[in-house]
């Protein structure tokens, strides 16, 4: 009864989906929407649509970099290892652990685990973003100038003088429960699939005001969204967002192949994440990655350390490449528990993109006698960055009651304000050899 239960609830999660009509991006979208389509709201005109980004190039730079910034951050999770996490003897026909200690976490040993030796693993990892590029995350801020409907340049127009603030106070959280497994074919290569499962939770009480430029020199605001010209409500508070996706993530397969064995070990993995999950709700990037990494490892008894250098490749324009540098130590205290320390360094590489700089300041220039006052207006209070490199330190810790059973718990801590971050992630999960 309990393993047909079992199979039921995983089957529900395998087949699950968003369980709400409008997509996370289309709601994010909507918030904007209502901001700057509906600013006219109480007043007939000509101006109605003069903030919409169809008209103001600037506006939908700044609507699309947060979109694709947040799918580019959301889904690039971090799954555990589905390689070896501990080296196995099958010589007598039942797993024998052979090494002291019961290996990394996140990062790779160079060990492989054994012909026709399997492990099957979970684990649950919570991560409730807090930043933005080191910004809190409910403090983002955008602003939005008028359509140039005038001589090439803002400024020559009254109307041009009026900006829209938009408040996101914003909040969201990510859970992933990732389903893995690692087959040793030889002694010598391993193959893996791990499935995740995403979770992501949106939460934004927006709120809007107009800088009114025109109401303060002409006592008759322009631009409102109710009452009257000369008597203007200049704030609004768009529709709430509070909601969520559930589904399949992106799938995660990988080889990794031991080169040489001697006090040390050497190995090359190649893994591929597909786009497999829902790119529109968040729950995975919309585009492949292949990661191709070189590992090195060695033990000392009960101490080990390793170090990984991996190339990312990312078929998209919205994101760069990465490189990735992690090194990581285990110590383990008796058999059955292993304390494990990581630095996991992804550096941005290649070309910078444009789209997610959130725009550059907008110049406008008014007229005053035979003077022009410069104002600059910054867009977006989210910190410019060509790229986005993450440092992180992951702690943890595992234990193994049996041999064939293995429980591990992690924290990571963001050292750098690169990205969309959380001020710590946790990954609870547990893995069975046979």
């Amino acid at each position: 009864m309990k393993r047909s239960w079992g199979l039921g609830m995983l089957l529900v999660l395998l087949l699950a989906g968003p369980a709400h009509a409008q997509s996370l991006r289309y709601e994010i979208g909507n918030i904007f929407d209502e901001v700057l389509r509906l600013h006219l709201a109480g007043s007939p005109g000509a101006h109605g649509k003069h903030f919409s980004p169809e008209n103001v190039e600037s506006s939908k730079e700044v609507i699309n970099a947060l979109t694709s910034f947040l799918g580019a951050n959301i889904a690039s999770f971090p799954l555990s290892s589905t390689g070896a996490t501990a080296a196995f003897d099958l010589s007598s026909g039942a797993p024998v652990r052979e090494t002291e200690n019961l290996g990394p976490i996140f990062s790779e040993a160079g060990t492989t685990l054994g012909r026709n030796h399997v492990i099957l693993g979970y684990n649950f990892t919570y991560m409730g973003f807090k930043r933005i590029r080191g910004l809190p995350l409910e403090d983002m801020q955008f602003t939005f100038t008028h359509q140039d409907v005038g001589s090439p340049g803002l400024g020559d127009s009254d109307n041009e003088l009026d900006t829209i603030d938009l408040f996101m106070n914003m909040q969201i959280d990510a859970s992933v429960i990732a389903f893995y497994m690692t087959a040793g074919l030889t002694d010598h290569l391993d193959v893996g699939l791990a499935l995740p499962m995403v979770d992501v939770h949106m939460v934004a009480d927006p709120s809007a005001v107009i800088n009114s430029f025109t109401l303060a020199a002409n006592d008759s605001a322009n631009h409102f969204y109710g009452g009257t010209a000369t008597s203007p409500i200049l704030s609004t508070s768009p529709t709430p967002m509070n909601d969520e996706a559930f589904g399949i993530g992106d799938i995660a397969a990988r080889a990794k192949l031991n080169v040489y064995r001697g006090k040390g070990n050497v190995a090359l993995l190649l893994e591929a994440r597909l786009p497999t999950g829902d790119e529109q709700n968040f729950l995975g990037t919309g585009y492949t990655t292949i990661r191709s990494a070189l590992i090195g490892s060695r033990a000392w008894g009960s101490t080990s350390a390793h170090a990984n250098i991996a190339y990312v490749f990312k078929n998209t324009d919205l994101v760069g490449d990465d490189l990735d540098l992690f090194l990581g130590y285990e110590q383990g205290f008796g058999r059955q528990f292993t304390a494990v320390f990581d630095c996991l360094g992804r550096l941005q590489v290649g070309k910078p993109v444009e789209a997610l700089r959130f725009g550059e300041n907008a110049i406008i220039n008014r007229p005053i006698g035979s003077t022009t006052l410069v104002r600059k207006v910054n867009l977006s209070n989210v910190p410019s960055a060509d790229r986005d490199h993450i440092l992180d330190l992951s702690v943890g810790g595992k234990y193994a009651p049996r041999d064939f059973l293995i429980l591990m718990g992690n924290v990571i801590v963001p050292l750098n304000n690169g990205g969309l971050r959380p001020d710590v992630s946790t990954t609870l999960g547990f893995e069975f050899s046979f």
